[in-house]
């Protein structure tokens, strides 16, 4: 079953290194973006590691840590979203933590 991901990128080197990464794994339907921020900035979450458990209780199986870590993303944004086969869903969360990918609590499906 697939699983689908959004994330968030500062950068378009950090999207585009993400993104050609992502080629080498079982990714389907890769979408790029870029919006814009006016009016303020996008609260998000580093993207951190993944567990069975966190995967039940999170269905993306990422989870955002605590409040300490959140950002806010200014100016224009990145973004990277697509779907992975569930075996390599964490492969894909390391590919975008490593290439500096934040996600936002509100795409988090419970």
């Amino acid at each position: 079953m697939a699983k689908e991901f959004i994330a968030y990128f500062k950068t378009e080197d950090d999207l585009l290194s993400a993104h050609a990464s992502l080629k080498t794994l079982h990714t389907h339907e890769l979408r790029v973006d870029k919006i814009p921020n006016e009016g303020g900035g996008y609260t998000v979450f580093p993207f951190t590691a993944t567990s069975s458990e966190a995967a039940m209780n999170f269905g993306y199986g990422a989870f955002y840590s605590s409040a300490s870590s959140k950002q806010e993303l200014d100016g224009e944004i990145h973004v990277l979203e697509g779907k992975v086969d569930e075996p390599d869903y964490d492969a894909v969360v390391h590919v975008l933590r490593e290439n500096n990918g934040y996600q936002r609590s509100e795409d988090i499906q419970g």
